[in-house]
């Protein structure tokens, strides 16, 4: 994951579990969140709910990024709010596409390559185990 973000020259903070990420979300304000389903003290699902319900930060993006990959979790992951759901392995290519989607992009001035843009700050959350 710190590698795709790199490619597309992004910065990112990356949290161990759920009130480290909420800690984060109180100081920063991020473009996009990427959040697990499987952390070690509280269910991704619930996360996201809770991101959905605080005022200043419940229009940002949020995409579960995580291995479960039935149909029943990613029905769970759109009930819970989030705008977007990946399954581990990504390919790359569908990783792009996902961040461009909800992030600003910008073409390089000879036309071939892309580079998101941040509008806040030059930062990226992906809220999840570094694993």
């Amino acid at each position: 994951m710190e590698m795709e973000l790199q490619m597309l020259n992004i910065a990112a903070d990356f949290a161990e579990n759920a009130s480290q990420a909420f800690s984060f979300l109180k100081q920063v304000k991020y473009d996009i969140i990427f959040l697990d389903v499987v952390l070690p003290d509280v269910d991704g699902y619930k996360i996201c709910k809770a991101i959905k319900k605080e005022k200043e930060i419940k229009d940002t993006p949020v995409l579960m990024l995580t291995g479960k990959s039935s149909p029943f979790d990613r029905v769970r992951g759109k009930f819970s709010g989030c705008n977007d759901y990946l399954t581990k392995p990504t390919q790359s290519a569908t990783f792009q596409k996902a961040v461009k989607k909800y992030l600003p992009v910008q073409i390089d001035p000879n036309g071939t390559d892309y580079q998101t843009h941040l509008t806040d700050r030059e930062e990226l959350a992906r809220l999840a185990d570094s694993s």
